[in-house]
């Protein structure tokens, strides 16, 4: 079983970012996230969930539960990640999704909502596609 930690403090603010993963097989990680979801924040979380997906993860859980704030990015990188693991015959569960994100589905493309709801309800998307148009070419 592998844990990483990741904390950024950002310059000038008192606020904490923490994300935290776990992958206690080759195919199953859960990542936890803790403070602002900013810019900055939703880089950190798509290279961690790129390292994830190289590392074999087909089936992951993202905590949002203890997360504030939502960066207009957030949705199309989860999504991108949704269609990336359902190619591999896998899926993404988002738990603790809060205000925040859900006002960001406002503006989430139909096939973006589409792909989240799949995830939030963990519906499954045979023939995705698989493309994770954010940060993992």
């Amino acid at each position: 079983m592998g844990m990483l930690d990741h904390e950024r403090h950002p310059t000038g603010s008192t606020g904490k970012l923490t994300i935290s993963s776990v992958q206690p097989d080759r195919d199953h990680a859960l990542l936890t996230v803790v403070g602002m979801l900013d810019h900055e924040a939703v880089a950190e979380l798509c290279r961690r969930t790129a390292g994830l997906l190289v590392a074999g993860a087909r089936y992951l859980v993202v905590d949002l539960s203890q997360a504030h704030g939502a960066h207009a990015e957030l949705l199309g990188m989860l999504a991108g990640v949704s269609r990336r693991l359902v190619a591999r015959r896998g899926w993404l569960k988002l738990v603790g999704a809060g205000p925040a994100v859900m006002e960001e589905l406002d503006e989430a493309s139909l096939s973006d909502l589409f792909t989240l709801y799949r995830a939030v309800t963990g519906g499954d998307a045979a023939g995705a596609a698989s493309v994770m148009r954010h940060c993992v070419a």
